[in-house]
Parts: C-alpha cells; sequence; structure tokens
C-alpha cells in the first residue's frame, strides 16, 4: 500500500496486481467552532474499483490465488470456493483484496474497460453503462423490374431487382452492469443481484446475393419486323455480370455474469473466468520477390497466433447515511488508526 499526502486529504492506493486496485482517498474533517468536539463536516472516504482485462497469451500459468480463502466476506450456499485458476467468483474484505498473482510473465498487460460509480437505495435496481449504440436492419425490401419480350414469343423475364432495408434494431456495445441492493436489517451485510455484460464490437456477415443483370436488345428480322427482347448482360469476355445484393447482419459477441450473493458493507466481489480466444492469421512477404511463381515462397512467411484475453470484474458495495457520508466497517476503523489529526481530525495513536 502507499499513503501520499496532499493539500485536501491523502490517497491510499492498494494493488491487486493484475487483477486491478481501489483507491481510498481519506478527506479532513472541519471542526464545529461553536461545538468543541463536533464536526461540521466529519472525515471521510471515497473508493473507487476498476473493471480489468487481462490477456494472458505470454503467461506461463494463468492463475489468482487469495490469501484468505475462507471468511473472505461472500456467504454462499455451497460454501466459500478455493482457488480456481481465474475461474471464480469470490469477496473480499476491505485491506484483504491482498492477491497472489503466479506464474505469469511480465509481459502480461492489463486494459482498464471501465470504472463507474453509482449510488441507488437499498431495493432499488441501478444500470450504470459505457456503450456506443449500434443500429443495423432486421429486415429488408426486395423490389424486382420485369423487362418483358416485344413482338415475336412475348413473356418476361426479371430485368433488375434492388435491396433495402426496412426495419432497425439498436444494440449497446460496451459495458453495462445491473446491480440490485438489498441492505439487512442489522446494517452489516448488503444482499446483490448483479449482471454484468461486456459486449464486444460486432463481426458483420453478408447473407445476401448475387443477382444477375439484364439489358433490353432490340434485333429486325427478314421481315423487317422490330423485336425487343431482354436478354443477359455480360462483360467483355462473354461472362454474366452480377450485381451485389448486400444483407449485413451483426454477429455479437457477449460476456456476462448473473450472480446472487450476500456480502459484508465495504466488500469487493470478484468475478472472473470468462476468457476469449482469437485466432489472428500473419502473411508477409518480401516485395516483388514474394510474387515470383514458385519461388516467391523463400520470400514468404505465414502464421497464426492466439490472443487469450481474461475479464476480471471488481464490485464494492458500500453503505452510505443520508448526508452521502460513508458508513465505515470496523475493519476501515482500524485504517484511520495511526493517522495524522489534520487527516481523521482525532490525536494520533502512539
Amino acid at each position: 500500500a502507499m499513503l501520499r499526502p496532499y493539500e485536501s486529504g491523502s490517497l491510499i492506493v492498494d494493488g491487486g496486481g493484475s487483477g486491478g486496485s481501489w483507491i481510498d482517498v481519506l478527506t479532513p474533517g472541519v471542526p464545529d467552532p461553536l461545538n468543541p468536539g463536533g464536526w461540521l463536516t466529519p472525515p471521510g472516504t471515497t473508493r473507487q474499483w476498476q473493471w480489468n482485462t487481462t490477456p494472458p497469451a505470454n503467461s506461463y500459468g494463468r492463475g489468482m490465488r487469495f490469501l484468505n480463502s475462507a471468511g473472505n466476506g461472500v456467504l454462499t450456499a455451497g460454501g466459500t470456493r478455493q482457488d480456481d485458476l481465474l475461474k471464480l467468483t469470490a469477496g473480499l474484505d476491505g485491506n484483504a483484496i491482498s492477491m497472489i498473482l503466479h506464474a505469469l510473465s511480465q509481459k502480461t498487460s492489463t486494459d482498464v474497460l471501465s470504472a463507474p460509480k453509482v449510488v441507488t437505495k437499498s431495493g432499488q435496481e441501478a444500470i450504470m453503462k459505457v456503450v456506443t449504440e449500434y443500429i443495423y436492419p432486421t429486415s429488408f425490401d426486395v423490389e424486382t423490374t420485369v423487362g418483358g419480350n416485344v413482338g415475336v414469343g412475348g413473356g418476361g423475364v426479371p430485368a433488375a431487382s434492388t435491396v433495402s432495408p426496412s426495419d432497425f434494431e439498436t444494440r449497446e456495445v460496451g459495458v453495462i452492469l445491473q446491480v440490485l441492493p438489498e441492505v439487512s436489517a442489522d446494517g452489516q451485510m448488503i444482499n446483490l443481484m448483479m449482471n454484468p455484460q461486456v459486449v464486444a464490437p460486432p463481426d458483420w456477415k453478408n447473407y445476401g446475393s448475387k443477382v444477375p443483370q439484364y439489358t433490353q436488345e432490340t434485333s429486325i428480322d427478314l421481315l423487317g419486323r422490330e423485336t425487343t427482347r431482354t436478354v443477359l448482360l455480360t462483360d467483355a469476355n462473354g461472362n454474366p455480370v452480377y450485381l451485389e445484393q448486400p444483407m449485413e447482419q451483426p454477429i455479437f459477441r457477449v460476456r456476462s455474469v448473473s450472480t446472487s450473493i450476500s456480502i459484508y458493507n465495504g466488500a469487493t466481489v470478484v468475478m472472473g473466468g470468462m476468457i476469449t480466444e482469437e485466432r489472428v492469421a500473419t502473411f508477409d512477404k518480401i516485395p516483388f520477390l514474394g510474387d515470383i511463381p514458385y519461388l516467391g515462397r523463400l520470400f514468404q512467411s505465414k502464421g497464426e497466433r492466439t490472443e487469450k484475453r481474461n475479464l476480471l470484474i471488481f464490485v464494492t458495495a458500500r453503505l452510505v447515511d443520508p448526508a452521502g457520508r460513508v458508513v465505515h466497517t470496523a475493519g476501515e476503523e482500524k485504517l484511520f488508526t495511526g493517522l495524522p489529526e489534520a487527516l481523521t481530525g482525532t490525536p494520533a495513536t502512539p
């Protein structure tokens, strides 16, 4: 942990390795000059946890162990889950968020997807979104123009067709967290129903087809009669000409967890195990030399690499009073012990 004072208070950072980190800002209290021992603004803290995603492609061993697997602040019907190599749903109580990352190479990196915060009432659902809206068509109208034979023969064949979208839908892409908290009667436990989702930008698949093109052709027979007919349009080499009629639809990749647990006030829930794997093909060649027939293969390089990404979600639930002040747990009260009086408003203990 690190303690760095500054003018308006103090900043405490407790790092959790590649799994994320939380930050407590300790703000000094404002004494009440008319009420000795009282406060105009009591000391307080604010805490923020970050949602992290870790690509473990370059690691020798992937996993995470918590220092205290028993009594970690989570109550479930099946008991406490032991170390499960990132396939976990665990809870950590206050400063017990410290964890051991084992067998990870130094090249492993971490990206923060989102770090939202929200305040809601007990029994009231809260929804946090950091998203981009994608609007895509769900149905298409096909219009066909029919051309007929004029003169000898008669009849008709399709001349051209067009495809246009008619109905649309909207899908949110990004980070979405739905949480329903309920506070126990004694105010020490918080029941959480959570449904976090991470929706990746879509890949598009074309369900359309190629439509042959036709043209009108006029000819005069031996009797001088003019006949117009519709014939297949061809290019200079005599190949049929087709018109692409795209009907693209999105394919969304969703990573989500739905769980219901009970934690102590101030505890942090950790959810993981949502690993995605992506194969990326590579092709390199030396200009000109790589294009030589047969010999060009000597100057080409083809390969395939695999990228794995593991999503870790950290959620901290805290109680606040109607004035917005944080309700501290017993463990957090110990955190203030020994800090300067300028930060906590109370004399420092020896």
